[in-house]
């Protein structure tokens, strides 16, 4: 597969750049024979209004444009303003012209001057946003949304032709990191003089010419260079008492910005967008820091796959406070700090039928969930990013109190359930990298030390059959502690010939986890070792990861090759066993980019990969993890290995403002253990994992296009996504293939087509199926359909109705849903847009949405207890 994916990738790049020419060139004033910049050549094939390539001069007056013509003839065309267009026809060859431009002497009525929605300087794009802006629109998130080639998840992460963004700058600063929802959400748009798109972004610039990067950054450009911005909101409501308050005031100039936010709400607005991380880390070898690990759940309800406004039952407050300071060395110093107390609230049930070989079985529950996220998180890092060395220390600490619990009624029969899964995190990460010779020196350390006691209690108790057999239970305990710690350190060494980059980095990793695990029934602790764990796992690991890059204008290559000799020790002191593990792994990964005909890029991939564990995994005692899931894992070091191959074609053309791509992906692995889901006749699970080596593989195939339509200022977006899977599963001792197929279309339309109103459509269609020996084929469609209309009848104020229409659909039965909602807004002002809001939402009541879905060997019909309709004033004040 590797060569044959080598042969045609070169192939490819060979024929896309056959015939190319380069015509290079200086503009003068015929006149003076001054050089003339900020002009416009355009090259197109001889008698045709297509264009092959343009360019804009520079200060000096020179131009280069490279294209890969079709004809033998082309036509050149340079204009400039109070000048002469200049037409010559020119042959398909490399050249370099001298253009002498003719003083034009007019007397105009009227110019009218438009600047053009997109630009491009280099592998830089720059949008204007009042091209995208609606009389709507509040937020640079709003105006984001609508720009071609850029996607906003539900969650608030930003996309760029498919693939996240690493980075969200405003005037070259990154004040809040990863948590750039809190910037977007809030910075108003008016403030906002360009967006540009950095594509292939290095966030380190020591390393922009060696180290070639796949992801885009953002970098938000202001108007002014003292900028205060944000916001001052209020409102009241009713169904039952409603409240909204959020105070988000910011600052940004060129050496410091920082940005405060205290917001409370119990609307179903979702404060954790502001608070989510997206992060991208600046540290190049470091791994990724341990994130926290949920060894227990409650029994819960899943939300509706639609605007949390409809759903979320909240009660919700949270506080930020953010710095960045800039000295005259360059150097950043940032400070972020942040605390949460959110309470949500979830009531729903479920009606799920169980495939199992020995027959089926139908269960039913109706829940009513809490849980409360509280956490508190800080961060101090100082960083100097310069072009011949980087340096960076970043300390963070965070402490997470997080509880809930759980009324159940499963089969008319009552069960309470509680959780307590604290968590306390403290990371130091630093990193330099120098000039050392003819080469660069990078020493990177992490270090991190995180630990977690959680507890869950179930009452009655479950699993009588095995805990207890011999007599009831009122009430199960399952306690834990975790703890572990990390500490990574490598050097790299790396040096540039011509258009290659060599590195190696040899390293260090070692982690240290304990994990002790108890049951107690009606609070005495159960005596059977089966039911407890003593676990000690170690795992150092030494290597050697080379890297080769190449990179011109056009082709950029990057092949990693890590050596890796890991040492695992897994003690098992319950049992006194001990089992340990030295395993070689060779990872190798070749990723390339190529650009070609001005517009268009390709990109693949490569990889195969070997791992071992994860060792928190592997335990001989018995963990309920959920009132439904007993599980052990009493068996060796789980060995997993993967193949996969990415390809895919870029095309994005700021003249025409046409952006779209096309992935494709395959991915093969294989495991040497597989877990028995041993189902009882109440749909509980007993898990235990099995030495069986087992197979799954993974296709899918993407696509997307967008576009700016400027006369009736409207940006429409299609995209398309298919994934076909297949893996094995064993349900109650039998081996059997598992199929899933599941096929997405959605469409987006956001347009000005009259000047008093705006269109917003959202929609989409999904089909998902599956299929095994236990289940027939069964499809599941879904679609959801959202139209918005603002109307601007009247100067400063906005009209606006909208609605959301959700079916979900198996075989003959259907379940639909239909919402509404009405606004109307009065803006005090042009200059202040001061904004007083009057909202009705969920005008028609709809109090329960009901769906379907398929699983493995299971269809659940479900429903979930919506917001009832609300009445909403709110006053916004922008900062």
């Amino acid at each position: 597969m590797k060569t044959n994916f080598l042969f045609v990738l070169l192939s490819f790049y060979y024929l896309s750049s056959f015939a190319q020419i380069e015509i290079t060139g200086k503009i003068i004033d015929s006149e003076t024979e001054k050089t003339l910049g900020s002009t416009s050549i355009v090259v197109s094939p001889k008698g045709k209004s297509n264009i092959l390539g343009y360019a804009i001069s520079d200060s000096e007056g020179k131009f280069k444009i490279k294209i890969t013509p079709t004809v033998d003839s082309l036509s050149i065309k340079v204009s400039s303003l109070a000048y002469t267009t200049f037409k010559k026809e020119i042959l398909a060859r490399n050249q370099d012209l001298t253009i002498s431009l003719e003083p034009a002497v007019e007397t105009l009525d009227e110019i009218f001057l438009r600047k053009p929605p997109i630009r491009q300087r280099g592998d830089t794009l720059v949008f204007d946003p009042a091209a995208f802006k609606s009389n709507k629109d509040r937020s640079i998130q709003d105006v984001l949304s609508k720009m071609p080639g850029i996607d906003i998840d539900p969650s608030g992460a930003i996309k760029y032709q498919g693939k996240p963004i690493n980075k969200f700058y405003v005037e070259g600063l990154d004040l809040m990191g990863g948590q750039y929802g809190m910037v977007s959400n809030n910075l108003n748009a008016d403030k906002v003089s360009a967006v540009e798109i950095l594509e292939n972004h290095q966030p380190l610039k020591v390393l922009d010419s060696l180290i070639p990067s796949e992801q885009a950054a953002i970098n938000i450009k202001l108007k002014n260079k003292v900028t205060v911005s944000g916001n001052i909101e209020m409102g009241l409501g009713a169904a039952p008492t409603l409240y909204f308050g959020k105070l988000s005031p910011m600052l940004f100039t060129k050496n410091f910005q920082t940005l405060v936010t205290y917001q409370a709400n119990n609307n179903g607005t979702d404060i954790t967008q502001d608070f989510s991380s997206f992060s991208y880390s600046a540290f190049r070898f470091g791994r990724n820091a341990e994130a926290k690990k949920d060894w227990f759940s409650l029994a819960s309800v899943n939300p509706p796959p639609f605007s949390q406004k409809r759903w979320l039952n909240n009660q919700a407050q949270a506080i930020s406070a953010n710095a960045l300071f800039k000295n005259e060395k360059e150097v950043e110093f940032k400070v972020n700090a942040s605390y949460i107390n959110n309470l949500i609230k979830k009531e729903g049930g479920n009606l799920t039928t169980y495939f199992l070989p020995e027959g089926n079985t139908t269960i039913e529950n109706v829940t009513q969930n809490n849980f409360r996220d509280e956490s508190l998180d800080v961060s101090l890092s100082i960083e100097r990013n310069k072009d011949k060395n980087f340096f960076k220390e970043s300390l963070s600490f965070k402490k997470e109190w997080d509880r809930g619990s759980a009324f159940l009624t499963e089969n008319q029969d009552p069960q309470y359930q509680s959780l307590s899964t604290p968590f306390t995190d403290l990371k130091n990460n630093f990193e330099i990298i120098f000039p050392f010779r003819k080469q660069l020196i990078t020493f990177n350390s992490n270090i991190q030390y995180n630990e977690t006691p959680q507890d869950l209690r179930i009452s009655p108790g479950v699993f009588t059959e095995i805990l207890s057999p011999n007599e009831p239970i009122d009430q199960v305990d399952q306690q834990l502690f975790y703890k572990n710690f990390v500490a990574n350190h490598s050097l790299d060494f790396t040096k540039r010939f011509g258009s290659f980059s060599l590195s190696l980095q040899p390293g260090l990793d070692f982690k240290l986890q304990n994990m002790h695990s108890q049951i107690l029934l009606d609070g005495i602790l159960h005596s059977d070792i089966d039911f407890k764990n003593d676990m000690k796992w170690r795992e150092v690991s030494t290597y050697a990861r080379t890297g080769l890059n190449y990179r011109t204008d056009k082709l950029t290559v990057s092949l990693r090759l890590p050596f890796e000799i890991t040492h695992y020790d897994i003690d098992d002191q319950i049992s006194n066993e001990n089992q340990t593990e030295n395993a070689f792994t060779l990872n190798p990964s070749l990723w390339s980019e190529y650009k070609f005909w001005n517009y268009w890029k390709t990109n693949a991939s490569a990889r195969y990969s070997k791992n071992y564990g994860p060792l928190i995994e592997m335990y001989s005692g018995y963990l309920l993890s959920h009132y439904r899931n007993l599980a052990r894992h009493n068996v060796p070091l789980m060995e997993t290995s993967s193949q996969s191959f990415s390809f895919g074609l870029e095309y994005r053309n700021p003249i025409n403002t046409w952006f779209g791509r096309i992935n494709y992906s395959y991915s093969d692995g294989k495991n040497d253990q597989i877990f028995n889901m041993i189902t009882q006749p109440n749909g509980s699970t007993v898990l235990e994992a099995l030495d069986l080596v087992n197979r799954n593989n993974r296709k899918s195939i993407g696509a997307s296009a967008s576009k700016l339509i400027l006369p009736i200022k409207t940006t429409f977006k299609l995209s398309s996504d298919y994934t076909h899977s297949n893996r094995d599963i064993l349900l109650n001792s039998e081996l059997m293939k598992n199929t899933t197929e599941t096929w997405q279309n959605s469409i987006n339309l956001n347009g000005d087509f009259v000047n008093w109103m705006t269109v917003e459509y959202d929609g989409s269609v999904r089909l998902s199926q599956t299929e095994n020996k236990i289940q027939d084929l069964r499809k599941v469609w879904t679609q959801n359909h959202k139209l918005g209309l603002y109307f601007y009848f009247l100067k400063n104020h906005t009209l606006s109705f909208s609605g959301e229409w959700v079916q979900s659909k198996l075989e003959n039965d259907s379940w639909d849903d239909f919402f509404g909602d009405i606004l109307y807004r009065f803006t005090l002002s042009e200059k202040r847009k001061i904004d007083f809001e009057l909202s009705l939402i969920n005008v028609f009541n709809k109090k329960i949405y009901q769906n379907i879905s398929v699983g493995n060997y299971t269809i659940s019909e479900s429903n979930y207890m919506l917001r009832p309709r609300q009445i909403m004033a709110k006053v916004r004040i922008p900062l």
